[in-house]
């Protein structure tokens, strides 16, 4: 089991249209992915100390995971 997670979250209809082509798994329904992303947000909220949700990710993604990482790295 990892001990930190990253957890890019994301309005579903906003993350498909980022992903662009439609693979196998962006082909799914929306509800589909409603309920993937559901799961994946209550794993976060069940496991505080693992997960670490980072909501509309735009360009501070790259920033927050590395701040997340190094936090209490070198403590």
């Amino acid at each position: 089991m990892p001990t930190l997670t990253f957890l890019l979250d994301s309005d579903v209809r906003r993350g498909l249209q980022r992903a662009g082509r439609g693979d196998r798994m962006e082909c799914k329904s929306i509800a589909f992915h409603q309920r993937v992303r559901k799961g994946f947000l209550t794993l976060a909220h069940e496991n505080p100390r693992r997960f670490f949700v980072i909501q509309e990710w735009p360009i501070a993604v790259g920033k927050a995971i590395i701040e997340r990482a190094l936090d209490g790295l070198f403590d």
